[in-house]
């Protein structure tokens, strides 16, 4: 449709190369979302009809004032647009931002309309494009839950790091809700390295495994649930570790799958069940937090998996959960409080120390 669309008209090719060679696009929408769902949906996707998605940075302001963003992957991480945004939405919290005159300037430039030629060809390619948007983004189910019953504060008081509490969360609500521990990717940053981008850290391990287990076995003693909690907060505090130096498995196998010419056979680990089921992402998950932030997020990257963005504020937990709606995304949205709720009780009785007396 690319092609077609720069033969439908001489001057089409040069228009698009506008778009495209642009540093950022500022999409104005006449729609008002309120909710933090109607927002993350808008951010997320909108109706497909004022976006364009191989721009690495668009920026999105609503009819009513509310505003966000939306970040392609292929050219960046998450990481330097999450600074990005927190630095603008920082600084005009702080009310550092000079917004100059209210008068426009008379040498301001009119904005330019780009009128592409169509033909009949690209009208029904542009009305096919829309239907498959609408019925893509109609399958899909999206729950937005900032959690106000604790944050990194209360969890650095149980003295663990918090990025691994919350992904413990995120394994016990999938196995209250599935009954069953499944791949779960989450992203680790190996930009310490020229051209690094990200390693997988595996978040279920034995450990992990044996704990949310004993987190539904009501013969189980919260001595003993804590004790499990915390061999499985070391498990994945210490594949993270390895894997921001570059000492996961995941990019070194894709290295050598991707260094197979066309005419060699694959290694018989390639074609093995057990390597293609644990790179099956059920749950997608990553961190980037941010004060200012109202959630963020993005889809699930297999049909019967979850995309789930967290952020861990100090006195806030945020959790994205996206899939197919036949996946539920709201049951597991409900489960992700429940374990909240349940490791807080928990944790309080166990890894809490006593206030000290005064004399």
């Amino acid at each position: 449709n690319r092609k077609a669309l720069i033969n439908a008209g001489s001057n089409n090719e040069e228009l698009l190369r506008k778009i495209e060679s642009s540093v950022f696009l500022l999409c104005l929408d006449d729609s008002s979302p309120v909710t933090r769902d109607e927002v993350s949906r808008a951010c997320w996707h909108g109706d497909g009809r004022n976006r364009f998605f191989d721009k690495a940075l668009q920026f999105v302001v609503f009819e009513n004032g509310k505003a966000g963003f939306i970040g392609e992957h292929s050219t960046m991480d998450g990481t330097p647009t999450c600074r990005l945004n927190d630095y603008v939405c920082t600084t005009l919290a702080q009310g550092k931002i000079d917004h100059g005159s209210a008068t426009v300037s008379a040498n301001l430039s009119k904005p330019e309309k780009l009128n592409f030629a169509l033909n009949t060809g690209m009208i029904k390619a542009i009305e096919a494009s829309e239907k498959n948007f609408d019925d893509l983004i109609g399958k899909h189910g999206l729950h937005v839950q900032n959690y106000e019953g604790y944050g990194k504060g209360l969890i650095k008081k149980f003295k663990c790091s918090p990025d691994a509490y919350v992904q413990m969360i995120i394994q016990l609500a999938y196995f209250k809700m599935h009954g069953v521990s499944r791949p779960t990717y989450e992203s680790a940053q190996v930009r310490k390295f020229q051209h690094g981008r990200t390693e997988t850290c595996r978040t279920v391990s034995t450990d992990s495994v044996a704990w949310v287990k004993a987190m539904e076995n009501p013969h189980t003693t919260a001595e003993e649930k804590t004790s499990l909690f915390k061999k499985a907060l070391e498990s994945h505090v210490s594949y993270m570790g390895s894997a921001v130096e570059g000492k996961g498995c995941d990019r070194h196998l894709l290295g050598l799958r991707l260094s197979l010419k066309s005419h060699e056979t694959k290694p018989e680990m390639f074609t093995q069940e057990v390597f293609s089921r644990s790179s099956h992402w059920n749950l997608s998950t990553s961190q980037l937090s941010g004060e200012h932030f109202d959630g963020y997020g993005w889809g699930e990257v297999v049909p019967d998996g979850y995309g789930v963005a967290y952020m861990v504020n100090e006195n806030n937990l945020s959790f994205n959960v996206a899939s197919l709606k036949e996946m539920h995304p709201e049951r597991l949205h409900h489960y992700l409080k429940e374990a909240a709720s349940e490791m807080r009780t928990l944790f309080e009785q166990t890894l809490l120390e006593a206030p000290k007396s005064k004399l």
